[in-house]
Order: C-alpha cells, then structure tokens, then sequence
C-alpha cells in the first residue's frame, strides 16, 4: 500500500534570457497549463516583462521533475530557487498554473532579496494585489 506524500514547492525567480522575446510567455504558459494538469501540479507564475517568479506545488518527484525541465530551458536565465521543500497543503489549487503581470511594485526584486518561507509568505501577501489569469 502506497501511502500518500504530502504536497511539495517550489518558489523559484529567473530573468527572460537575452535571445528570448517576451512573446514567448503565452506559450510557456499554455505548455504548463497542459503539462501541470496532466500531472496534477498547481502554481503560479508572475512575468513583470522581463522577469519571472514562479510557485510550482504538488507530488515531490513530479515537481522536482519539472524543475529540472525548467532549469534546461533555455528562454529564461539565472535561476534562483527561494524557497522549497514540503508543504502543509496547496496553496494555488485552484490554478494548474495561475498568471499574473504586476501592473506596479517590484515583486520578482522582492523576493530574490527573500529566502525560505519568508519568500514565499511575500508572494502570498502579494496574491490579492495582482489580476491573475487562470
């Protein structure tokens, strides 16, 4: 009998890499979109026109899976992971892969300045300031 794990994240920031236009976020969006619901991984990620900041949760090899997927990828640079590790519960459930374009504030500087659950508590605080896309 396999015994169910809890929830694991990952809070991550990186910058679109020099060569990548920024039209090619619609894209990474919808791939994650796809991939994510078909593996059970919720998250959100928010694109401030030239950085990102992403929280991806769910199963802990499928989401450290996707990690590696992202950290090949070569439209972004600079990853810096933040925050991660297990989970009490979900955090964006609601979302196979939630996005937001904060129209004001620094929040992808934000968060690199932070680590550990202070980075993460910072990006839920901001959730209800930003007009997510689900």
């Amino acid at each position: 009998m396999q015994t169910m794990s809890r929830p694991y994240g990952v809070l991550y920031t990186s910058s679109l890499a020099p060569a990548a236009p920024a039209s090619v976020v619609p894209a990474i969006l919808a791939t994650a979109r796809i991939k994510n619901k078909q593996n059970g991984l919720t998250g959100l990620l928010v694109f401030d026109g030239q950085n990102f900041c992403q929280y991806l949760e769910g199963p802990p090899v499928l989401v450290l899976e996707r990690m590696e997927r992202i950290r090949e990828d070569e439209r972004h640079t600079g990853i810096d992971v933040a925050c991660q590790g297990e989970t009490q519960g979900r955090i964006f459930d609601r979302f196979s892969m939630g996005y937001a374009e904060p129209e004001s504030g620094d929040l992808v500087g934000t968060i690199r300045t932070l680590n550990g659950p202070a980075a993460l508590d910072r990006l839920v605080e901001m959730v209800p300031m930003l007009d997510l896309d689900s």
